[in-house]
């Protein structure tokens, strides 16, 4: 994104948040990635108070160690808002992207907005996973909860960002560029405890609907009317097709893209698109896979062996089918009833699974090899001389 958006005129085109994107080697610093400004963390979960990951700091300001004090929400979108403030008035557009890592884990508020939620009880989450399933939960890392229940703490949590998403925007209209500004907002998967995706069934790690379909907001008032709602699904891959749209470029490198660009369906001129969504999570290896196919009005699910493997039956993998037009909390399974669609869409997934290349990212946490962190999380420089 900041790379082609670069070839665009976009002079200043900065990052503040969560990166998450590598951390083994410098060449994938976002400023080795077409930024040109970052603040924030490298990795994900970081204390929020003391931007610590693995008891040492992880937090930078462009590629250098950053001890700035206060709670990360509120110095994420600080960094945005001075960035705004700094180039809003250039002849040039900016890119301003801002991953909160609000509201993941560790579980941490300030006292002033858990002040706002004494009031939350806890409630049991039904985060429904596929049947056979355990909820996924992430992990605590040591978290100082802060309130009487992590129902509260949440909230606290994510009225802070919204505090932070608030001091964006006014920024861009004391800078008088909001009107011509496009915002994207969205989340990058479904919740987990203490959160809750009903009505929609199942969670973060999970392919059903409370794991891969998340909110989302966009504001361009010189293009986009005000209050309008899209039912038509999009995707987190057609923001790079759209924004090469938006900033008039037609290709990038010739490199065919997955996503779409959308941007007649986000000014009202069009109402859907005919397309395809697929969704795969391995993070268990390849004897416990989930893959999902939307091809509306239909969604399967297939959950066990790698699919690929044609030695295991159909059978002994569990196979959902919803009709999801119909049916988008995935009450009823449908799957055999419609055998034909089954086997129409299996064989659409087993294609979509092929695509792997040799040598593709291992099952998560199973290396030997485990990453060891520089202090500070630096960087290795091994290509620093090439």
């Amino acid at each position: 994104m900041p790379e082609v958006l670069a070839q665009a005129g976009y002079k200043h085109r900065g990052i503040f948040g969560k990166w998450h994107l590598g951390h083994s080697d410098v060449q994938y610093h976002p400023l080795r990635r077409g930024f040109t400004e970052f603040v924030g963390h490298y990795n994900g979960a970081i204390d929020y108070f003391t931007h610590q990951r693995d008891g040492m700091l992880d937090w930078h300001r462009d590629h250098e160690p950053n001890r700035d004090e206060g709670y990360s929400t509120d110095l994420i979108a600080e960094a945005a808002v001075q960035f705004i403030n700094r180039h809003a008035g250039d002849d040039s557009p900016l890119l301003c992207y801002v991953p909160f890592n609000a509201p993941h884990s560790p579980l941490q508020a300030k006292d002033e907005d858990l002040a706002r939620y004494r009031h939350l009880t806890d409630v049991e989450p039904r985060l429904s996973q596929p049947p056979g399933r355990a909820a996924q939960v992430n992990g605590s890392y040591g978290a100082r909860d802060g309130g009487k229940n992590q129902r509260q703490t949440l909230a606290a949590m994510i009225s802070s960002m919204d505090q932070g998403i608030g001091r964006i925007l006014e920024a861009l209209k004391a800078n008088g560029i909001d009107d011509n500004t496009l915002v994207w907002f969205f989340s990058d998967n479904g919740g987990v405890a203490p959160g809750d995706n009903r009505p929609l069934r199942g969670a973060k790690a999970s392919v059903l609907e409370g794991g891969v379909r998340v909110p989302s907001a966009v504001r361009w008032p010189d293009r986009i009317p005000a209050g309008g709602k899209i039912d038509t699904p999009l995707a987190y891959i057609d923001v790079l097709p759209t924004l090469m749209r938006v900033a008039g470029i037609e290709a990038h490198g010739g490199k065919p893209l997955d996503g779409m660009d959308v941007l007649d369906v986000l000014t009202g001129q069009r109402e859907e698109l005919r397309r395809e969504l697929y969704n795969y999570i391995g993070q268990q290896g390849e004897a416990d896979e989930q893959l999902a196919l939307i091809d509306s009005p239909w969604k399967l699910i297939v959950s066990g062996m790698d699919i690929r493997n044609k030695s295991v039956p159909q059978p002994e993998r569990e196979i959902l089918l919803f009709q999801i037009n119909m049916d988008p909390y995935e009450e009823h399974n449908v799957a055999d009833m419609h055998p034909q669609i089954v086997d129409r869409m299996w064989d659409k997934l087993v294609a979509f699974r092929e695509l792997q290349p040799a040598g593709a990212v291992p099952p998560y946490n199973s290396r030997e090899d485990r990453f060891e962190p520089l202090p500070d999380w630096k960087m290795p420089d091994h290509i620093r001389s090439k």
